[in-house]
């Protein structure tokens, strides 16, 4: 999700949200609550993938960044 972060007139900035809602699972029988067994599957992927994400995301800032200084 993005809003607009305000800053002086001249600038046009966004502010970036992000995240992730991850709900326990309750085990009718015992009432044991746990992650199951695709949360702890794909972790590994997730940090992976968000790493990559957020990468990608500052890489794209900072070459805007030097196009406006140039």
């Amino acid at each position: 999700m993005t809003t607009p972060a305000g800053g002086r007139s001249a600038e046009q900035r966004t502010r970036l949200y992000f995240g992730s809602a991850v709900v326990p699972k309750v085990d009718t029988k015992n009432g044991e609550v746990t992650m199951g067994f695709a949360f702890y599957a794909l972790g590994g992927f997730h940090r992976l993938y968000s790493r990559l994400l957020l990468r990608a995301a500052c890489n794209r800032l900072l070459a805007n960044r030097r196009k406006g200084a140039a």
